[in-house]
């Protein structure tokens, strides 16, 4: 069961609806890992095919080695596989020879028409954007299409320079690109950021950024996966922990329900006994994008407790100055890892409260104890967390 997105399916539906009466679309989803970006995707996925157009999924690989353009070469290679000749042919008719350079399955369909006679890489680069955008509009205008691309925040330069031209020329074509991209790793330096701050120039970009499912959105989405109804004070506790990020509830949840007695669900919701595997495994990654001492600064805040001040933190650890500790705190920021409470304060509060437990546990005891010593939190076993 689908639950909540009401605001952000609207959007995606009015882009659909625009793409499939031939006028493109590029919409682009965005929120931070288990946001649910990739189920707000196959949802809309879903009602295009119910509309009668066909999608067509590529994804960006994180460690490397994928071939060039594999964003763009998967899901063109999945249509050629399951499409007749006759029709492949007709869509080939204008497209020029260099697509084959990333589709090799399409040489059979394109006459040799020789080897161009430039041998400069840009104009050589260009006649193949060129090739791959033609190749999509025809696609399209067979029949409406939709092309989902996901994980944007791994894609190489190239094929990010491919999707601006694509964009560029889908103005008057039935055809709309979805794609999806964690926010927390894309900062001004990104290949990502060049690339929005040149689509947001297109009148027909759109950008969603997704937030956690409120509380109420949390019981339906509770109910749904378990069957179990939970109290607003179960529901809001949760909330609180999880901010409506759907696969720490999830985790959260299932962890509780397969574990516990159900009757005794309130009492399972103790700090220590929150931290599913999938959950400690997702904010563990996060985490590790940090510097060294942005995560120590993070997890003597920790110890504070889900909100915690500047003045603190150097009480905690001389071993940071003053310009160190800001600079901790703006990464953390920037990460959004951390949320400042109010413009020009010099207070902050933990994005989620599973990122604070993540931290604190991870601690040796011997910090552990001299952190809480240091800020007269005697010998406690965990951080304050306030309702």
């Amino acid at each position: 069961m689908f639950v909540g997105r009401h605001r952000e399916m609207a959007e995606l539906n009015a882009a659909l609806e625009d793409a499939l009466s031939g006028r493109g679309q590029i919409v682009m989803l965005a929120g931070e890992p288990g946001i649910g970006k990739t189920r707000l995707a196959h949802e809309l996925a879903l009602r295009a095919e119910s509309s009668g157009a066909q999608v067509l999924r590529g994804w960006c690989y994180e460690h490397g080695g994928a071939p060039p353009y594999w964003p763009f070469a998967h899901p063109i290679r999945n249509y050629v596989a399951t499409t007749g000749a006759e029709q492949l042919r007709t869509q080939v008719k204008t497209v020029g020879e260099e697509i084959t350079e990333i589709v090799p399955e399409l040489k059979e369909y394109i006459p040799r028409l020789g080897l161009s006679s430039t041998t400069e890489p840009e104009h050589a680069r260009f006649n193949l954007f060129d090739s791959v955008t033609t190749f999509l509009k025809n696609v399209s205008q067979n029949r409406p299409s939709v092309l989902v691309l996901d994980d944007l925040h791994w894609a190489e330069e190239a094929s990010l320079v491919l999707l601006e031209f694509l964009v560029h020329e889908i103005a008057e074509t039935p055809l709309m690109i979805l794609g999806t991209y964690r926010d927390i790793e894309v900062n001004s330096s990104h290949i990502l950021s060049q690339s929005l701050g040149n689509l947001v120039r297109e009148n027909h970009f759109r950008r969603i950024r997704l937030s956690g499912l409120t509380q109420i959105e949390v019981g339906e989405f509770v109910e749904s996966n378990t069957g179990i109804k939970l109290p607003s004070s179960t529901l809001e506790t949760i909330h609180t922990r999880t901010k409506g990020n759907p696969l720490f509830v999830n985790e959260v949840v299932r962890l509780i329900y397969l574990d516990q007695d159900p009757e005794r669900f309130e009492e399972s919701l103790a700090w220590a006994k929150i931290m599913p595997d999938g959950v400690r495994e997702a904010i563990g990654r996060r985490l590790n994008r940090l510097s060294n001492t942005c995560f120590q600064v993070l997890q003597n805040a920790s110890v504070i407790g889900r909100e915690f001040n500047f003045s603190s933190l150097r009480t905690i650890d001389a071993e940071f100055d003053t310009d160190s500790l800001l600079g901790a705190l703006d990464e953390a920021l920037k990460a959004k890892v951390i949320e400042s409470l109010g413009t020009g304060s010099e207070r902050y509060q933990f994005g989620h409260g599973l990122i604070l437990q993540t931290l604190y546990e991870d601690m040796s005891s011997a910090r552990r104890l001299r952190a809480h010593a240091r800020i007269g939190i005697s010998g406690a076993d965990t951080p304050q967390q306030p309702r």
